[in-house]
């Protein structure tokens, strides 16, 4: 997929497609995956 910053899950047929967003300044945004659902979370710093 292209360069797009902006973070989301999107549900594509049987697939989910996950996007970050960006990740090298903070706030960061990243993505958990519990074995059953994918969440996007932001981590702000120590």
């Amino acid at each position: 997929m292209g360069h797009k910053h902006e973070s989301m899950v999107e549900e594509l047929g049987t697939g989910t497609y996950i996007n970050l967003g960006h990740w090298l300044k903070l706030p960061a945004t990243y993505a958990r995956f519990d074995g059953e659902k994918v969440e996007l979370l932001t981590f702000e710093g120590e």
